[in-house]
């Protein structure tokens, strides 16, 4: 057997120990890979680092960089200090609350490796409730294989959504992260769609349809608190004004509304599920 790939599982967390442990188990379970273990904590006032301290020290076959803050981050600064710390090859970053299925990361660091073209890799989801009840697969536009970057991002900007993916089913090349300066703190509910988008601008994705992880919805959630207020950014987003140039005022029109109804639609699950 080869050198196995490197990969650095990068955790923000900021009172996460609701979900932490769940999380956690998710992360220390999986196989084929050197993993790495970044958790960055943004000054929690709960057993979140704590909890972390315990799985590090159950679990010394990975490496761990434990991320302690005298002062918040914020978002954005939490996600990035995460980035800094990493040092595998290829960096997945995921939420306190979601959850990796087996072999995901050994399936999509494998993908990185054997395409060279591709700046990221992005594969399906299942969505599962706070209390961890499976609801539905999350529905992808996109066939296995490579996709052309180009077309995803024009894809994601005409539709006025994420068509490319959450967090927990992206991992990308840390080299690539690091050159495009991390992650933005322009925008919060859109932090991931926003370094997505400068990813695939003219590298491909790779793109495995099969459920390779869960995202959970609630309502403490940043997704839930963020979504309504950042819906305006959307069009702040690169790109997205040049799309919306090449639109006639209905087009525009329906595109805004469509995209509404999304938005009402997930605060809907969010309240029905959270």
């Amino acid at each position: 057997m080869g050198i196995l790939p490197t990969v650095s599982v990068c955790i923000p967390t900021y009172n996460g120990e609701s979900h932490l442990r769940e999380t956690l188990e998710s992360v220390v379970k999986q196989t084929g890979v050197q993993l790495e273990i970044i958790i960055g904590d943004d000054l929690s006032s709960d057993a979140s680092m704590t909890i972390a301290e315990a799985f590090a020290q159950r679990h010394p076959e990975h490496q761990w960089g434990l991320l302690h803050s005298e002062m918040r981050r914020g978002m954005a600064g939490n996600w990035n200090a995460c980035l800094r710390a990493a040092t595998g090859d290829f960096v997945k970053v995921i939420g306190q609350d979601d959850l990796l299925y087996s072999g995901a990361l050994a399936t999509q660091a494998r993908a990185l490796v054997d395409h060279p073209t591709a700046s990221m890799v992005v594969s399906g989801c299942e969505i599962v409730s706070g209390r961890g009840q499976r609801l539905f697969k999350r529905p992808r536009a996109w066939k296995s294989g490579l996709s052309s970057g180009s077309t995803m991002v024009a894809a994601s900007l005409r539709h006025r959504a994420n068509l490319i993916g959450e967090p927990v089913t992206v991992m990308a090349r840390r080299g690539d992260l690091t050159a495009l300066g991390g992650f933005s703190s322009e925008h919060r509910y859109y932090i991931d769609l926003e370094m997505w988008l400068r990813l695939l601008d003219k590298r491909d994705c790779f793109v495995i349809p099969e459920a390779q992880c869960a995202f959970r919805i609630h309502t403490r959630s940043v997704s839930s608190s963020t979504q309504k207020d950042d819906f305006e950014q959307f069009d702040d987003l690169p790109g997205a004004r040049e799309m919306m140039a090449s639109l006639t005022s209905s087009q525009r029109e329906i595109r805004f509304l469509k995209a509404h109804l999304s938005t009402m639609v997930r605060s809907l699950l969010y309240r029905l599920f959270g």
